[in-house]
């Protein structure tokens, strides 16, 4: 299996998307996307095509396109194929592109908060263990005119300036670690909103219970509760969710009422993520550059530019340059 960008499979499957909805048979779609199309989209169509015609079902195609999400594009197609309805490929193209925006801002976000540590190290931790002003002879730490705490933090930066250095670097790795490892999987609300509307559409087309949640949990990728799906929509954890929103009782009783509090619980889980989207590509790392910013500009005028000044001052009146 290969990998692929979430926008190039949220691509394609709006295109299959399309052709379920007009009728229109697979095979002459991807024949259409080869006349049409150019680069990745044209390639791929040309080998779906290809699997089609050995007898390939367009979930396992849909599987072997990609590490990640193949699974989950599988399950889509899968319920797509039998409710009749690809407002699911829709959805998750939706969540693809979603989860491309998140990652793309916060790696534009946050490389300017991580810009400036690094910056704060090389203009201030690094000038500390040094000899400042070498034409004078100065060393920081021992600046007379420097107040005894800021001695002291100064000296320890002196002599720990590698340690730091070290964990900026850890600090900065464990970060790129993070953004990989949330390339693996849709955030938490993407998910859950996934699943509430793979199910209410499948409730809503009359699946059974259990064969319709496992189908939601693979579409969201949720393998857990693919594994171990309950036999109903009544058992925990789905009928617990159903409580909350007042639904109880049968569920032949309540069909309209399950699907719309499936549909009011994808409707807030897409509203937390939004805000959740906007919390950490805005919010905070804003924060996080104003801080370090506000703090870097602040301790190189304290323990850079200050002493330098205070002890030019110094030495010029002890020199008697200044006649009274």
């Amino acid at each position: 299996m290969s990998r692929v960008t979430e926008t190039r499979l949220a691509d394609f499957l709006d295109e299959i998307a399309a052709a379920v909805r007009s009728d229109t048979p697979l095979s002459d779609c991807m024949k259409r996307l080869q006349r049409t199309q150019v680069g990745w989209i044209a390639k791929t169509a040309d080998r779906f095509a290809d699997a089609l015609s050995e007898g390939r079902t367009a979930a396992s195609v849909l599987e072997s396109m990609d590490d990640v999400f193949g699974k989950q594009c599988a399950a889509a197609m899968n319920v797509c194929q039998t409710t009749g309805d690809p407002a699911l490929l829709n959805r998750v193209a939706q969540q693809l592109r979603r989860r491309h925006s998140l990652n793309r801002d916060s790696r534009i976000a946050w490389v300017y908060p991580i810009l400036l540590l690094w910056v704060g190290y090389a203009v201030l931790v690094l000038p500390m263990s040094k000899t400042l002003a070498s034409a004078m002879g100065i060393s920081l730490a021992n600046i007379s005119t420097l107040p005894s705490g800021a001695q002291q933090v100064a000296e320890w930066i002196r002599q720990n300036v590698v340690f730091i250095g070290m964990g900026l670097a850890l600090f900065t790795i464990v970060g790129i670690v993070w953004m990989v490892w949330r390339r693996q999987r849709l955030p938490f609300h993407a998910r859950r909103q996934l699943f509430c509307s793979a199910l209410a559409d499948q409730v809503q087309c009359g699946v059974a219970d259990q064969p319709a949640i496992q189908a939601a949990a693979a579409i969201a990728g949720e393998t857990h509760l693919a594994a171990h799906p309950p036999e109903t929509l009544a058992d925990s954890p789905i009928g617990d969710w159903l409580r909350k929103f007042g639904v109880r009782g049968r569920q032949e009783e309540n069909q309209q009422g399950i699907i719309a509090a499936f549909r009011s619980m994808a409707s807030r889980h897409e509203f937390v993520g939004r805000r959740h989207h906007y919390i950490w590509t805005r919010m905070i790392p804003g924060v996080a550059s104003l801080l370090i910013g506000g703090s870097l500009i602040l301790g190189y005028l304290y323990f850079v530019i200050g002493p330098v000044y205070l002890s030019i001052a110094t030495t010029t009146f002890d020199g008697g340059a200044v006649s009274p």
